[in-house]
């Protein structure tokens, strides 16, 4: 979001009221909504004092990095991520997976994957790390799924234009690292035997 090799090193409390604003980007987010992503059901008599505090932290902290500070405007009763200010990983991510989904539908399948490899660059893992806020939780669940979405509907358009090996060594390092996952490990079958190669089911640890 802020650019390559810059990191934002701040609080629970900004990072959890960042994720909120960035899940909600260019949507007023009431105080009160900030609240209860940062305390859940036993915030401070402070709270609303300290919600102020947080987010003034967090722009000086945005503007150390040379992020501008009109990036968080204050609104009525709550604030504003303004998303004409900054790029969301999130946000482009999911829109270059749509778009790869749409090149698919035309069978333009060279431009899908191009897409798609564009979108992996920027998916981040885990999505908004260390924040237990529900709905930045449930943001984060419905980026994996299409994460996941993405890389089987990726594997199958390789499949398509046969490029088994090269995913017969990406499914088998996947397969690999994610032994509980049956998704890889079947992928993995399945290519082997489009490919033409004896499958082995791969170790489970």
């Amino acid at each position: 979001m802020f650019g390559p090799r810059r990191h934002l090193v701040i609080s629970y409390r900004q990072r959890a009221a960042l994720a909120h604003l960035v899940v909600e980007a260019d949507k007023v987010v009431p105080t009160d909504s900030l609240i209860h992503s940062i305390w859940g059901e036993t915030p401070p008599p402070t709270a609303r004092g300290q919600v102020r505090a947080c987010v003034s932290e967090l722009r000086r902290s945005l503007n150390d990095l040379g992020v501008r500070t009109e990036l968080i405007a204050t609104e009525r009763d709550g604030y504003r991520l303004r998303a004409d200010q900054c790029s969301i990983d999130a946000r482009m991510f999911e829109r270059e997976v749509a778009e790869a989904m749409r090149f698919a539908h035309q069978e333009a399948l060279d431009q899908a994957l191009h897409r798609i490899a564009s979108a992996l660059e920027h998916w981040k893992v885990p999505a908004y790390p260390g924040v237990e806020s529900a709905i930045v939780r449930a943001h984060a669940a419905k980026l994996e799924r299409t994460l996941l979405n993405a890389l089987e509907a990726r594997t199958e358009w390789e499949m398509k234009l046969g490029l088994h090996q090269e995913l017969v060594d990406e499914l088998t390092e996947q397969a690999e690292q994610q032994p509980w996952h049956d998704n890889p490990r079947l992928r993995l079958l399945a290519t082997l035997r489009r490919a033409g190669t004896r499958p082995e089911t791969p170790r489970r640890t």
